[in-house]
């Protein structure tokens, strides 16, 4: 019953988070050939703001699809509306402290950022309502989160998938009339009005029991909330300094238009990253269902088999962006962004190496246990913030993306250790039985495909497309071909050796967790 929920869950995921992929990356040149790179980059800051106020939660936002999923394996329907309406009044309370902000914040923000003069005007205007949105879109996620608990992710597909196509139509409806920024913003109130109303009606409709009512807001649930949030909120101001502080930096200490050239380079691995992240996404409550059963023999399996899916499909995809990278960024944006090359190839890197500790870490939340996701958070951000300050000084825009390239691998190495020690396995055995295999096919292909590209001048667009088109094809078929005599002549190896030994392999005898 797990396994099928899992499947079906993932797959509903990656379609809707594929879709939206997508349509975003489509959208990009549109954007940015009609805002300007100025603008753009502008733009592209709102991620960090809306990143930053995003914390003010203390990562409550990030309890209620644990703990609703939790509540519902155990029938346990009063509880359901208690963490509802606790998370509802704590929200609106928010919304009304975010809306105060926005009246102070912005002309801050302009002038921290160093916005040019030209361009004031149009950033006050959307850093102000970015605040605001930011407290007004936490309600709606709040309905949203709750359908994942329920681990209905064919609603919250279908949903993402029709907020996906409104919001491409608005931009470009905004964008032709000439209301630019600030009708990018206006676009996004509307879209996440409609997003969050579908989601209370989906709610409605699967669980007739549900009471908005703030009478029922319950402190010892909202404690509970508060003390698994706060661990993961802790997190959260990692992966915001991690991914956003970037932007502050460059616009900071270099320019706003280099946040363009960032943001571009940034944008494809992701949104491949988030593609890829939906193997992930039914981890958390599904984990959860077994925590509540005390079987741990299938949580490492969960993680066993989850991270040999997510390296046999991450480490092909991000090693031919590396390889091809040049080509890629000439067709999509077209020449003149050659430092956006620079920051793709270390990005695909970046995100590469969290996809190794991503499956963990959510079977980690999963049985209550983020500290540990919490303590690498923490040092990841310090050191995140220690290495881009110097570095961007040092050897200016290319020192930001190596500063965060080196933090989060050691913060990976870190939740590695962590999770094995747990759970008495060995890494060398991870990596043998998950990673070896689609490591070192992807990165046969992607040798072959770097040294091949060094030698390609400027070809005309199709011929790029043609010669894209037939490395991806060389590609899969070089790569799969290594995964299926790789494994072939494993199991050769095993029925040789009489047969895999699961016992001796997990360690595990169920016992229960503490």
């Amino acid at each position: 019953m797990i396994k099928e929920k899992i499947i079906r869950n993932t797959i509903y995921n990656i379609i809707s988070y594929g879709y939206s992929a997508v349509v975003g990356f489509l959208l990009v040149p549109f954007v940015l050939k009609n805002l300007g790179i100025n603008r753009y980059g502008i733009w592209s800051l709102i991620t960090m703001i809306t990143g930053y106020f995003s914390l003010i939660d203390l990562g409550i936002g990030q309890s209620f699809e644990r703990y609703i999923a939790e509540y519902k394996a155990k029938n346990e329907k009063d509880k359901i509306n208690y963490v509802v309406n606790s998370g509802l009044y704590f929200y609106f309370s928010l919304l009304l402290i975010l809306s105060f902000l926005s009246l102070i914040v912005p002309k801050f923000l302009i002038k921290i950022l160093k916005i040019p003069q030209d361009f004031n005007d149009e950033a006050l205007f959307i850093f102000k309502w970015a605040i605001i949105y930011m407290g007004f879109s936490n309600i709606f996620t709040l309905f949203y989160n709750c359908l994942r608990g329920f681990q209905r992710m064919d609603i919250t597909s279908k949903i993402t998938i029709i907020l996906t196509t409104l919001h491409a139509l608005g931009v470009v409806l905004f964008i032709k009339n000439n209301w630019g920024i600030k009708g990018l913003m206006v676009n996004n109130f509307l879209v996440y009005s409609i997003g969050g109303l579908i989601s209370l009606l989906s709610i409605y409709k699967i669980f007739p029991e549900i009471k908005l009512d703030f009478l029922l807001f319950e402190k010892n649930i909202f404690k509970k909330l508060s003390k698994f949030g706060i661990k993961r909120w802790l997190t959260a101001i990692e992966e915001v300094i991690t991914y956003q502080t970037d932007k502050f930096f460059i616009s900071h200490f270099l320019n706003v238009g280099l946040v363009s050239i960032y943001q571009i380079g940034y944008t494809i691995p992701e949104k491949l990253a988030n593609m890829i992240r939906t193997l992930n996404s039914a981890i958390v409550p599904a984990s959860a269902e077994l925590k509540a059963m005390n079987d741990k023999e299938r949580l490492i399996k969960l993680h066993t088999y989850g991270l040999k899916i997510i390296s046999t499909i991450a480490f092909p995809l991000m090693f031919f962006i590396i390889a091809t990278a040049p080509i890629i960024i000439n067709l999509w944006v077209g020449p003149g962004y050659e430092k956006s090359v620079i920051v793709l190839r270390l990005f695909s890197l970046i995100f590469l190496i969290t996809f190794l500790s991503s499956n963990l870490t959510a079977i980690l939340v999963g049985i209550e246990k983020p500290e540990f996701q919490m303590y690498a958070g923490i040092g990841q951000a310090t050191l995140n913030l220690i290495l881009t300050y110097f570095l961007i000084k040092k050897i200016g825009f290319n020192g930001v993306i190596i500063a965060t390239l080196i933090s989060i691998s050691l913060s990976t190495f870190y939740l590695f250790a962590i999770y094995h020690n747990i759970f008495e396995i060995k890494m060398i055995t991870t990596f043998k039985n998950s990673i070896s295999i689609p490591f070192y096919g992807a990165l046969l292909f992607s040798l072959i495909l770097f040294f091949f590209n060094k030698t390609i001048v400027n070809f005309t667009k199709s011929l790029n497309i043609l010669i894209l088109f037939v490395e991806a094809v060389a590609s899969f078929i070089i790569y799969f071909s290594f995964i299926l005599i790789s494994n072939w002549l494993k199991n050769l190896q095993i029925i040789y050796r009489g047969g895999l030994n699961y016992d001796k392999f997990f360690k595990s005898d169920n016992k229960n967790f503490k």
